[in-house]
């Protein structure tokens, strides 16, 4: 398995945040962040702070920027 990071905005018409809710119990080592407000394309809605929430995960994982 992998680490894997899963973004949703909780306003999502198209993929309801209950089936993030159920991706992330399903998918080991899976971290769902939701972000208030937004809605399908979370880094449309919230740019700076998805970009933030990728470089953290990244972190954690052990990957370097730039690489």
């Amino acid at each position: 398995t992998a680490p894997t990071l899963l973004l949703w905005g909780d306003r999502d018409s198209e993929t309801p945040l209950e089936l993030g809710r159920r991706s992330a119990r399903l998918i080991p080592q899976a971290t769902l962040i939701v972000f208030a407000g937004a809605g399908h394309h979370v880094f449309l809605d919230e740019p700076e702070r998805v970009a933030g929430e990728i470089r953290r995960f990244l972190a954690q994982a052990g990957v370097e920027h730039g690489e």
